[in-house]
């Protein structure tokens, strides 16, 4: 590849011996940059030189010879959204692609509603989640954060109470009824009492 094809192309920001190429780019802006995805902008003919552009306008120069290496093949930088897509989100709703720009981990921008949000190529709000970034709507089921409650055996003592100002009452416990706003039940002769809140004797 001739050097002056490299223009256009998106290359990984990389290290190299400043003082071999006479370069000014400090150590740890060129560690900041590793791996990051830029643009190359420039070729400079005299200096053997490529100018980068990063993500927010910010371009360093690079030694031509050693960008060479790391041009980003284009199946990196593909992604199955693009500029345009309705695309739809289980946490913010519908939403459409806005941006795909060079960046390592996030490229993808989609504004939603009330905010915009960045996901990887592949439709995840961080690396280290699965994709939920989708086409069409969804739902998720069986999906909960609420701590399991393990419950007594019918007629065994257990402390109730309606909040947490009253004190707790000692009781047989007799049933639970989930979808109660009081989920606690017992029958105390004057009729069923909903309870809130419950506490196993050991």
């Amino acid at each position: 590849m001739e050097k002056e094809d490299l223009v256009g192309k998106q290359m990984r920001g990389f290290l190299f011996d400043i003082e071999a190429f006479d370069m000014l780019i400090p150590e740890g802006t060129q560690r900041s940059l590793e791996g990051a995805i830029g643009t190359i902008l420039e070729y400079d003919d005299n200096d053997d030189t490529v100018e980068v552009e990063f993500e927010g306008d910010h371009t360093e120069w690079y030694p031509a010879s050693k960008a060479i290496d790391h041009l980003v093949e284009e199946e990196e930088c593909d992604s199955i959204f693009k500029i345009g897509d309705k695309v739809f989100h289980i946490e913010y709703g519908w939403g459409e692609v806005t941006d795909d720009k060079a960046d390592k981990y996030y490229p993808i921008d989609v504004q939603f509603k009330n905010s915009v949000v960045s996901f990887t190529k592949d439709g995840q709000e961080d690396i280290s989640y699965e994709p939920m970034l989708s086409f069409t709507e969804y739902t998720l089921q069986g999906f909960s954060q609420e701590r399991p409650i393990v419950l007594p055996e019918p007629g065994e003592l257990c402390l109730v109470r309606d909040s947490d100002e009253e004190y707790w009452t000692c009781i047989e416990f007799k049933n639970y009824i989930p979808t109660e706003e009081h989920k606690f039940i017992d029958n105390d002769g004057d009729g069923w009492r909903q309870m809130k809140r419950i506490k196993i004797l050991d």
